[in-house]
């Protein structure tokens, strides 16, 4: 056993890794890759469309730091979202790399339910400054495929979480403009659970010597990492003239070189056997995920006392997320590479409100979002497609001091197609999988109080 040691890490590591099935927010909010767009009940009301511009309570930080400035004395504000998503997987195909088909079911409904907290404060400097702190999660949530379903080589489950903590300053340059600059220091974990076709590696390894019957042999590998990573946010907001703002954000990309262990469950005597050998061990393992930079523009319009209109355009650089590899501390299992090959998106909003009362106002929005996965290289762990948002808003504001927003909204998320080839680098013992994720579909409701001094 000892002489199949070296070449075995070499399929493992191509067939199992934490590296396919450890991101997960294809499933969790539709379009944009893996990014949260939970962080304001406000603009969530109208669908994002005034996210860049609008400045209307302290969780525009976020989008735009130089919107601090339209506050003042010490801000805060609460909000929580409730994420339901639903997607399932259809016309199913999965083979070994020697054509034998791999058995089982559809994975049932890959459908997750979250609820993602954030915080905001803000306070007056002298000389025109404001400082504010978010607490809030820009990537996560994640992917539950049933145990034996046929893409349990590629994914079972999945999940990604972020924590941001982000720390901002404004200056009012004059009353028309003003700038904004922020750091993001952001902690995430990833953990994930893939299967192992020990009958495929045993088969190419020594011919089924040890008994493994492609297909039918399964184990399983699990994997926990977590790491820090620090960037940046810029803003301006110019009003050009009265009731016309005007705002552009930029947030910098981060690679997240996380670091943790894998361990393997063998299953069966098989994958003792290989167990045995030094492979299929628990190990330490590390990776390196580069997020991507992303810059929005936007407009808010007051038409009338009563009426505004908002637009946003965001660009986000995903053509970074080109592979990700994952190293092991065991010498035996050289690095695991997983292209994805992603490109660059772009999500669109517009949306309006209604003041009807001088404590009531009813906001729209209709959105678009543009997934970066491409047909040849999306996976069940990311099964990211476009979609289109719709949301309503309601706001009620008591006192000059006190309000309540609530946001609900729902995602159509268009059908995508898997096709994921056995001859593809990565998937030789993965094997190949193919069929349509559809019935997908994105619920969101979220509540805000916020609360000035």
């Amino acid at each position: 056993m000892g002489r199949l040691a070296p070449k075995a890490s070499f399929y493992v590591s191509g067939g199992v890794l934490v590296a396919a099935a450890w991101l997960t927010m294809g499933t969790a909010q539709g379009g944009s890759g893996f990014v949260l767009r939970s962080q304001s009940a406000t603009t969530l009301g109208s669908a994002q469309a005034g996210m860049t511009a609008g400045a209307e309570d302290v969780t525009s930080m976020i989008f735009n730091p130089a919107a601090l400035a339209r506050g003042s004395g010490f801000e805060g504000a609460v909000v929580g979202t409730g994420i339901f998503t639903s997607a399932t997987f259809s016309q199913s195909s999965a083979a070994t790399i020697f054509g034998t088909p791999i058995t089982g079911s559809n994975g049932g409904n890959d459908g997750t339910q979250v609820l993602i907290p954030s915080l905001y404060f803000s306070v007056d400097l002298p000389a025109g400054f404001r400082a504010g702190l978010a607490v809030t999660s820009l990537y996560g949530l994640g992917s539950y495929w049933a145990d034996g379903w046929v893409g349990r080589y590629h994914a079972l489950n999945s999940q990604l979480v972020t924590q941001d903590f982000v720390l901002a300053l404004s200056y009012e340059i004059m009353p028309s403009l003003s700038l904004g600059v922020g750091i993001d220091v952001e902690y995430a974990q990833i953990k994930s659970t893939s299967a192992i076709d020990f009958g495929t590696i045993d088969t190419a390894l020594s011919g089924g010597l040890l008994g493994g019957i492609p297909g039918r042999s399964d184990g399983l590998a699990r994997s926990k990492a977590d790491s820090v990573a620090v960037g940046f946010l810029l803003g301006v907001l110019y009003e050009p003239v009265p009731g016309t703002q005007v705002g552009i954000g930029f947030r910098s990309g981060m690679s997240q070189n996380s670091s943790g262990t894998t361990t393997f469950e063998p299953g069966g005597a098989t994958g003792a056997a290989y167990a045995a050998s030094g492979v299929f061990i628990p190990t330490g393992v590390t990776t390196k995920l580069n997020l991507p930079a992303a810059a929005s523009i936007g407009v808010s319009q007051r038409l009338d006392d009563n009426w505004t209109v908002m637009a946003d355009l965001q660009w986000m650089g995903w053509n970074t997320f080109r592979s990700l590899q994952a190293t092991f501390a065991n010498p035996l299992q050289p690095p695991s590479l997983t292209v994805y090959d992603w490109h660059d998106s772009v999500f669109v909003a517009v949306g309006t409100k209604y003041r009807f009362r001088d404590d009531m106002t009813i906001r729209f929005g209709v959105a678009y979002d543009q997934s970066p996965a491409r047909s040849s290289t999306r996976t069940p762990a990311i099964p990211d497609s476009d979609s289109v948002w719709t949301s309503i808003g309601f706001q009620y504001k008591p006192s000059e001091t006190l309000k309540f927003d609530l946001a609900i909204g729902h995602i159509f998320v268009t059908s995508a197609p898997i096709a994921l080839a056995a001859t593809s680098q990565g998937n030789a013992f993965r094997g190949s999988l193919s069929g349509t994720v559809g019935g997908g579909s994105v619920s969101y409701i979220a509540g805000q109080v916020s609360f000035r001094y």
